[in-house]
Formats: C-alpha cells, sequence, structure tokens
C-alpha cells in the first residue's frame, strides 16, 4: 500500500483574538477546502473538528516541520483563513502526485461582503448557475471560498488576498454587492 504523504499548505488563520502566519498539514489528495469541511476527514484519519497548525513565529528556520511546536486550533473558533497564493488556493491538493481531479463546476464571481465579529470581507462568493448568495450560505459545509478580497477591521484596511476560506458560522451579516463596489476598493 502507498503511504499517503501530506504537504504543508501557508497560510494565515484569524480567530477572534489573534491572526496566526504559519501552516496546516493537507493529505495531497485533499483540497484545502475539503480539509476545513471534514471531506474525507474518516479515510485520511482527520480529526474534524481541530486543525494541527505550525505556526512560524515559533520555530527557526533550521527547523524541519516534525520538530516544530504544533498547536491544535478549534476549526469553530477560526474566522477565516487566508492564502496569499492564489494558484495553491485554485484545488490545494487536487491533482498532487496523482490525487483525484475534481470535476469543473461553472460558477459565476458574485461580489459580497461578509460581516464577521472581528472583520469585513469584501470579495467574490462562486455561485453554480441559479444559485444565490443565501444558497451558497446554507450549504452544508462550514468553509466557504471568496477570492479578490480585501479584509478590514474596525481600525481600517487590514489586507487584501486572492483566496480566503471564510468560516460560515462566523458570519453575522452578509450582502450581494454592485460590482462597482468592488472596482473602487
Amino acid at each position: 500500500m502507498q503511504q499517503r504523504v501530506p504537504y504543508w499548505v501557508p497560510l494565515e488563520l484569524y480567530t477572534l483574538s489573534r491572526v496566526l502566519s504559519g501552516y496546516i498539514r493537507c493529505p495531497r489528495e485533499l483540497r484545502l477546502l475539503d480539509l476545513l469541511n471534514g471531506t474525507g476527514s474518516s479515510e485520511h484519519g482527520i480529526n474534524r473538528g481541530f486543525l494541527e497548525f505550525v505556526d512560524i513565529s515559533a520555530s527557526g528556520e533550521e527547523h524541519t516541520y516534525q520538530e516544530r511546536l504544533r498547536e491544535y486550533i478549534r476549526k469553530a473558533a477560526v474566522q477565516l483563513i487566508s492564502i496569499s497564493d492564489a494558484d495553491l488556493a485554485r484545488g490545494a491538493g487536487g491533482a498532487r502526485g496523482g490525487g483525484k481531479l475534481y470535476p469543473f463546476v461553472s460558477k459565476s464571481a458574485v461580489p459580497v461582503s461578509l460581516q464577521l465579529p472581528s472583520y469585513t470581507l469584501i470579495g467574490c462568493a462562486h455561485c453554480s448557475q441559479g444559485q444565490s448568495l443565501q444558497d451558497v450560505l446554507n450549504e452544508d459545509k462550514l468553509f466557504i471560498p471568496l477570492t479578490g478580497v480585501t479584509i478590514a477591521h474596525p481600525y481600517g484596511l487590514h489586507a487584501t488576498r486572492p483566496f480566503v476560506a471564510v468560516n460560515k458560522e462566523q458570519v453575522t451579516s452578509s450582502r450581494e454587492e454592485d460590482a462597482t463596489t468592488l472596482a473602487s476598493l
């Protein structure tokens, strides 16, 4: 039997009290959103409730991932996870090393704003034909993807990221925006 070797995904993890920069381990056969939503977790031995997180600030350059200090973060406490590499976000794990190729589903980018306890997100949700933002928010998944995202907090702009996974349980309100709203940012 072939051993499944995970890879480490660099990301920023936002909670109510802090923003962490580091890595989470993801099986090569899974996309990041699959890992976050628990898809395939039983066959990969992944705990659905917590993410194994390696904080880059807690370890020196000479250490390997295995030697670094790990922290286990409850998924329910995560407001959002961002990735600064747009190519990595487009299906992290989806086609690496002979992994499962995910079927392409045509979707439309819908400009949206989402209010979280600590942040306001302005970006694009992706809806299948005939699907609304409300339909996306009501899907049976904990995390939903947004692209081209501006992350703001009460004190101003925090960051812009090409990809963000948002914990729907942390969304306090949402609305579709006019395309000119995104263009003005």
